[in-house]
């Protein structure tokens, strides 16, 4: 039912024998019945490049980051009387390392203030505030199992739909009040070696058991966006779903489309 196309992510892995698990990691998309595109785990082998991509990534950030302070720190010294700039700077720097999110977190109807979840490898993001607060798969379940409230997110920052869609669930979140659980499914299954974490992959069968129903030839697509009210899941969608995108970048009307797909999920948890 699928099209190959490149990614990163397979969350079928299990079923990857050695040959295909020394292959890159490809990206593999577009179901035809629902026209929908998202990104699997092909394997985890960590010659897919995404350390080296990451490490060069971080150099170039830090290198910038020091640039700028830099500069700032010069015009400031030279320019005393004139402090316009150099809050600019800071303000840049504060919002990159925001470390608090405040919204509704499950069906208590009281805003609460957690953690915020580090979400700098999303681009698109830009230096706007999140809703995002970092989740474990186990968390996911706890909440099944205890009948909660919540909303979930399963994704990746090397997955190019994931990077689309994020920005646009973090606007939705925001008009909602909503703080969303994000979990970085491919760190949390595999290590920096590709190798499974044993500790977690029961956990991951046992999210696939709770999600039966809405999750198509037992894979856990990403991005997932999961609406959970009292236990039960009464919202649930994958990637740009019934959006016929083409590629994995939105159009404005398709971010807007996309953006009340969430936030008419997001009145199903009132």
């Amino acid at each position: 039912m699928l099209d190959k196309e490149k990614q990163f992510h397979d969350s079928k892995t299990e079923n990857v024998n050695d040959t295909t698990s020394k292959q890159d990691a490809n990206i593999e998309s577009q179901d035809k019945e629902d026209n929908i595109q998202t990104c699997i785990i092909e394997n985890a082998h960590g010659g897919d490049g995404k350390s080296a991509h990451n490490s060069k990534s971080k150099n170039f950030i830090i290198v910038c980051v020091a640039i700028v302070i830099g500069v700032g720190a010069i015009f400031a010294s030279s320019n005393p009387g004139n402090t316009k700039h150099t809050l600019m700077i800071t303000s840049i720097v504060h919002n990159a390392k925001q470390t608090t999110v405040t919204g509704y977190l499950d069906g208590t109807k009281k805003k609460q203030t957690v953690k915020a979840a580090d979400m700098k490898g999303y681009k698109k993001l830009g230096n706007t505030s999140t809703v995002f607060t970092p989740a474990a798969i186990s968390d996911a379940n706890k909440m099944f199992a205890n009948k909660e409230t919540g909303v979930y997110l399963f994704g990746f920052e090397t997955c190019p739909f994931c990077q689309s869609a994020v920005p646009v669930l973090n606007k939705a979140a925001k008009r909602a009040g909503w703080i969303v659980n994000y979990v970085d499914i491919y760190n949390q299954r595999f290590d920096k070696k590709g190798k499974k974490v044993q500790s977690t992959e029961s956990d991951y069968v046992q999210l696939k058991k709770n999600m039966k129903g809405y999750i198509k030839d037992d894979t856990l697509y990403s991005p997932t966006v999961m609406f959970v009210k009292n236990g039960k899941i009464v919202d649930y969608q994958v990637s740009f779903m019934g959006l016929h995108v083409d590629g994995t970048k939105l159009t404005e009307e398709q971010a807007e489309s996309l953006q009340k797909v969430y936030e008419d999920a997001f009145a199903k948890l009132v």
